[in-house]
């Protein structure tokens, strides 16, 4: 494994355990209420920013790897369905790790 996928892979890491202890505090807080999640979203001007950022990057991702995937033998509808739902800070990483390897395979 190469020092680039094994960065992949950590952050890939990362990107997978933040979401998830943000999301069990938030339901810890105030239960499953989506209602607030979404409030809390959209709640401000940055906040809406932000989430329109995540959308196009999200969105980008989607395309790009709807191309690159196929070209190196890689799935790639697991990776959207992973960024709608733990986020594009796991999805991306994850992808780039694979696609690292695959890289790696080809010689």
């Amino acid at each position: 494994m190469s020092g680039r996928a094994g960065v992949y892979g950590v952050l890939a890491l990362i990107g997978l355990v933040a979401p998830v202890v943000g999301f069990v505090a938030f339901v810890k807080a105030f239960g499953l209420d989506l209602d607030l999640l979404a409030a809390e979203a959209t709640g401000s001007i940055t906040a809406c920013v932000l989430l329109a950022d995540l959308m196009i990057a999200s969105i980008t991702f989607w395309v790009w790897i709807s191309g690159e995937g196929p070209r190196l033998g890689l799935r790639w509808w697991p990776y959207v369905i992973l960024n709608l739902i733990v986020g594009l800070c796991f999805a991306l990483p994850l992808f780039m790790f694979k696609r690292e390897r695959a890289l790696q395979a080809r010689g």
